[in-house]
């Protein structure tokens, strides 16, 4: 069993595991053998940031105005909550619904006269310029998903917090290559086709050759029906990269 943990002062935030035929005690008792690890490098880098005396840095999110965001959720919060209850048509259904509610936010704030260009708000006035209405939304999406499995023990799929999504695998998926696999877990689908060599060339493999295989990929923005630039200081996002 090889594991990595990552974890604050109390609880575990990251958590990465690989092994073979360990039992659910076995993994537990792992998970406490980490935990005084972890406590000691906090408390190495506590002392670091003690003895640098370096004054911490207020984060703010974005320039959306506190007022304004206010606004946006005592109108909308509860539609949020209930978009995100929904389990049709998957992340499809609720990022439409999502998308919904947003539009009804801005015809609505557009009605009441609420509704400003960033540049011509003035802070603190309770008008919502796309900023102030961005920020608010993607604050109660999270406040939101939180919420959902503290308080009511479920996911937005409609999952438990023990339930695992749906798992297909195939392989000989595409006949004409010399290896293909499918793998489907829920709404991600992979296929992947390994050519070795011409048909000529084969017999220097032998027929009982095995090797094992590891996949690293890429995968750009628009694959996942994403929109994102990449020029300049672009970075690869998490998701984009990946290995199996």
């Amino acid at each position: 069993l090889s594991i990595l943990v990552a974890g604050p002062r109390h609880g575990i935030t990251l958590l990465e595991a690989e092994g073979s035929g360990a039992t659910e005690e076995h993994f537990l008792q792992a998970l406490a053998a980490a935990e005084p690890a972890v406590q000691a490098l906090i408390a190495a880098q506590e002392r670091l940031a003690a003895d640098a005396q370096v004054a911490k840095v207020h984060f703010r999110d974005s320039n959306a105005d506190p007022m304004a965001v206010a606004v946006v959720e005592q109108l909308a919060q509860s539609n949020v909550y209930d978009a995100l209850r929904i389990t049709e048509d998957g992340k499809a259904g609720r990022a439409r619904r999502l998308y919904e509610v947003k539009a009804n936010l801005v015809a609505q704030l557009q009605s009441q006269g609420s509704w400003r260009h960033a540049l011509n708000r003035v802070p603190s006035s309770s008008c919502v310029s796309q900023d102030d209405l961005d920020a608010a939304m993607a604050k109660m999406v999270s406040t939101a998903v939180r919420d959902l499995l503290k308080k009511e023990a479920r996911r937005v799929d409609g999952r438990g917090l023990v339930d695992l999504r749906p798992l297909y695998c195939e392989v000989g998926t595409v006949p004409v290559v010399h290896g293909s696999s499918l793998f489907q877990r829920g709404e991600t689908q992979v296929i992947a086709a390994a050519t070795l060599a011409d048909s000529d060339k084969r017999d220097v493999l032998g027929d009982n050759c095995a090797s094992p295989l590891i996949v690293h990929y890429t995968s750009p923005p628009w694959a996942n029906n994403q929109v994102s630039l990449r020029m300049g200081n672009w970075k690869q996002k998490r998701r984009e990269v990946g290995h199996s």
